[in-house]
């Protein structure tokens, strides 16, 4: 290569002699650098044809839904998407746990089931009366006989709390 040939080449390409017609481009040739002869556009087109590879799937990710532009650009839809999960997830488990898996009805008092044993002790016969801390029913002692009364604080922690200081 002459020092004026030299002169116009970019410092970044690498020099790349010219191809000679009809023999294959030099390793590091692009397509830029080596033109296709007459005879080598039927060979590739019967290439294709013939033995054709699968196309790669794509090594790239959707960019709607890149990290980057969920966190910048979609802001407030990545929000909102994690308040729905959160709030369906606590809704679940609010309706798992509600009225206490069955036990309590709507105002928090304990279902009364006569005949129910407690504590291998205690047989509920009836409920008695309710009032605004919870109710109470009457029940008979297995170990003695007698009959007793329990009452029964509503299943709120507020109630808990002051039946404990009462």
């Amino acid at each position: 290569m002459s020092a004026p040939q030299a002169e116009k080449q970019s410092s970044f390409e690498p020099a790349v002699p010219a191809p000679t017609a009809g023999a294959p481009p030099a390793a590091g040739a692009t397509a830029a650098t080596a033109p296709p002869t007459a005879a080598a556009a039927p060979a590739a087109a019967a290439a294709d044809t013939s033995t054709a590879k699968p196309a790669e799937p794509s090594k790239f990710r959707d960019p709607a839904l890149v990290p980057l532009k969920k966190l910048s650009v979609n802001l407030i839809k990545t929000y909102k998407h994690i308040n729905e999960v959160y709030y369906a997830k606590k809704k679940a488990l609010a309706k798992q746990n509600a009225l206490n898996g069955g036990y309590d009805d709507e105002n928090h008092d304990y279902i009364v089931k006569p005949g129910e044993v407690w504590f291998e002790r205690f047989e509920v016969k009836q409920l008695l009366g309710k009032g605004s801390f919870g109710q109470v029913v009457e029940a008979v002692d297995r170990h003695d006989g007698s009959k007793v009364a329990i009452k029964i604080i509503k299943n709120k922690s507020a109630f808990r709390a002051q039946a404990r200081i009462e």
